[in-house]
């Protein structure tokens, strides 16, 4: 979950980005879709920048814990083997 950016949001982000893009330039009016692709691109960056600290929260409060404790367990084993 560290690396969802690299395997989850970063691919939907540059697709997202060509599509805007793409959109605007070529839409009727320029100048309008110029200031609606740059409001869904702040949304969508937004959104992602959320789902990217919702998932490093996840990290931090339940699978590092886990992970620790995980460890700490595997070492008594190896300590103490029976």
């Amino acid at each position: 979950m560290r690396n969802v950016f690299w395997w989850y949001l970063l691919p939907f982000a540059a697709a997202v980005g060509i599509f805007i893009g793409h959109s605007a330039l070529h839409a009727r009016n320029p100048g309008f879709a110029a200031m609606i692709a740059g409001v869904v691109a702040l949304f969508v960056t937004l959104l992602y920048w959320g789902i990217y600290r919702l998932n490093q929260f996840a990290v931090r409060k339940s699978l590092e814990p886990r992970r620790q404790e995980l460890e700490t367990l595997l070492t008594g084993l190896e300590e103490n083997p029976q």
